[in-house]
């Protein structure tokens, strides 16, 4: 924050803090507070930029000139979930509350933007759709996972998290019904971020362990595209994504996604080459899907699906050109305002 202090004001640069990036700059409520009181009255940056909605209560007394924040979509807070719930009701109230406190508001996709409308009355002209860059994994190396590569079979690739609206439990019991009448022999890997989430995960990863699935917890990203790249197709079974990173990186990779009807990737491919939607919520539509495309006596992947990316501007380097521009934009407006 010294620096801050001694090169605010400098022409031409616009000082944004990001204080929910990993390594947290505040990593409580008390920090930030505390900051705000030894600073009151004073602008040490000239936008603050939260990442997600959980925005802290009266989160505009911090000495900034703007603050801004990226939700990514309605059920961030809203979503009903077992955990946090007086925490998440907190910040379900700020959002809807205090958003007009806020410069901008940042939606990553336009179906995002669609339930933020919906869910906390914000007037669409307050918020800017910036989807997240998908190509984070391009130019990274490719190294196989010595267990799977052992198996020397055909896999599938399922992505997600324990969390319900994740619906891994039902790619799993999809899976399961139709592993005897596949034709070739395929295996079935899971990507699952935690491997000992609470009990009745580990209870969940056993019962399916015995029905042949491989479980991964947090893998490096080496491992991570080859098994986007290597794996017959990927299953991303979430009912609900403000934007779906998995989904679009899979694509980039050349693999098939099968994904749920609502989520935002379906709204920028339509190309039956890469994409498969399926109804995540209705018993038998992804088992029948699945094992239609697994019997084709061929599996092709599509070529193209870097180029569309990038085409529909879909970069890191896209992402933070367009956060550039807001930035100036609001800045500018700031400015026009002071002058007055």
């Amino acid at each position: 924050m010294e620096w801050l202090k001694k090169n605010l004001g400098t022409p031409n640069l616009i000082f944004v803090l990001l204080p929910q990036v990993k390594g947290k700059i505040f990593k409580s409520s008390r920090q930030y507070y505390t900051f705000a009181w030894q600073n009151w009255g004073a602008t040490l940056v000239d936008i603050l930029h939260f990442l997600h909605p959980r925005m802290y209560p009266f989160f505009w007394v911090f000495p900034a000139g703007r603050f801004i924040s990226t939700f990514h979509g309605g059920a961030d807070v809203i979503a009903q979930r077992n955990h946090f719930v007086f925490s998440r009701e907190i910040y379900n109230r700020v959002a809807r509350t205090g958003w007009q406190k806020l410069a901008k508001i940042v939606a990553v996709s336009r179906l995002a933007k669609e339930e933020i409308v919906q869910n906390y009355k914000v007037a669409e002209d307050w918020i800017a759709v910036i989807p997240p860059g998908t190509d984070r994994l391009w130019g990274v190396e490719e190294k196989p996972n010595r267990t799977i590569s052992r198996l020397d079979r055909n896999f599938i690739l399922i992505v997600g998290r324990w969390q319900p609206h994740k619906n891994l439990v039902y790619a799993l019991n999809e899976w399961t019904e139709i592993r005897r009448e596949v034709r070739m022999q395929v295996e079935c890997v899971v990507l699952c971020g935690q491997l000992d989430h609470d009990f009745d995960t580990r209870r969940i990863i056993k019962s399916f362990e015995a029905e042949g699935v491989h479980f991964f917890g947090q893998v490096p990203d080496t491992e991570y595209r080859w098994f986007l790249k290597k794996a017959n197709c990927v299953v991303f079974p979430s009912l609900n994504e403000g934007f779906g990173i998995p989904a679009f990186e899979a694509v980039g990779e050349g693999n098939f996604i099968f994904v749920h009807r609502f989520t935002p990737i379906c709204f920028f491919i339509d190309d039956e080459i890469m994409l498969q939607e399926v109804d995540m919520s209705r018993k038998g539509d992804l088992s029948s899907k699945l094992e239609l495309y697994l019997s084709r006596s061929t599996i092709a992947k599509n070529s193209h699906g870097k180029e569309f990316l990038r085409k529909n501007g879909l970069t890191w380097k896209s992402t933070v050109d367009a956060h550039r521009m807001l930035y100036t934009e609001v800045m500018s407006k700031m400015v026009m305002l002071n002058d007055k």
